[in-house]
């Protein structure tokens, strides 16, 4: 039984981790520079002057563990207490270490959200409009694209195998227009509706190759019980499912015969009258 060509779950999920791992990156370089141009560690760096100027008025450890806290007489740990109360008392009724801690903590939240804003934009509007074809590179290691964007790849392949257009190439693809695993093969046409030959059509900017459409119409789609953006994302239904492998291995067989070097017309009327 034919199984889809789509690219596997792994390749997926590695191409999601590379670019976590890339906008991570991001983050961090973009975080650290955004750090140095306000000074940051600065005002980190007067504050924990702040925070030992008062440790050292009310004789608070800053460094007392546990441990240390535990072997203290209760009295000790009453006195300790006491005085850490009223330090805390008192820096909280200091304005400027609380205007402190309030910039540091803007300054922060505003650095990490404008790094992942900035990565996630690079990454997937910047890089994207580089390569030209809407991959990121996680997707460009791992060989995967958008359906819109086919032509790209398509003119690759082309361009790379030295491909005769017109005699060597066939398109094969889902068409909505057609009933659920019918097909037909043309050996010219437009692009109809499909945004995928749309973008083969203007990338080749020509429309003389071979075609093959394979219906993916229901009877929910033709009722319009369901939108076509829904149909197309969506797994194919258990009992839908032996129909259109039919029409997909028919095709696989025109191909074949094709290569072989068979009569097209033949080819042609064997597909198109198949019930």
């Amino acid at each position: 039984m034919l199984e889809f060509n789509k690219a596997s779950l792994v390749k997926r999920g590695a191409a999601k981790i590379v670019d976590l791992i890339l906008i991570i990156a991001l983050v961090i370089g973009i975080g650290t520079m955004a750090n140095d141009l306000i000074d940051l560690d600065e005002m980190v760096n007067e504050l924990e002057n702040v925070y030992s100027e008062y440790a050292e008025r009310y004789g608070i450890d800053l460094e007392l563990t546990q441990e240390d806290y535990d072997k203290m007489t209760q009295e000790d740990k009453d006195d300790y207490n006491a005085r850490v109360t009223e330090a805390n008392k008192a820096l909280n009724e200091d304005e400027y270490a609380n205007g402190l801690y309030k910039k540091i903590m803007t300054c922060s939240l505003v650095i990490i959200l404008s790094s992942f804003l900035v990565a996630c934009f690079v990454l997937e509007f910047i890089i994207p409009l580089i390569f030209g074809n809407g991959q990121t590179i996680g997707k460009k290691i791992f060989g995967i694209g958008y359906m819109n964007l086919s032509g790209n790849a398509v003119k690759a392949l082309v361009k790379k195998y030295r491909v005769d257009v017109k005699d060597e190439l066939v398109v094969i693809y889902d068409d909505a227009d057609l009933p659920l695993g019918k097909t037909r093969m043309r050996e010219e046409g437009s692009a109809g509706s499909h945004n995928g030959m749309r973008s083969i059509v203007g990338m080749l900017q020509r429309t003389d190759f071979k075609r093959i459409r394979i219906g993916m119409k229901t009877a929910e789609l033709a009722e319009k019980d369901v939108q076509l953006i829904d149909l197309v994302l969506s797994k194919v239904d258990y009992d839908k499912k032996p129909i259109l492998e039919e029409g997909i291995n028919a095709s696989v067989d025109a191909v074949k015969d094709l290569i072989s070097g068979k009569d097209i017309q033949r080819i042609e009327e064997v597909l198109n009258r198949r019930k």
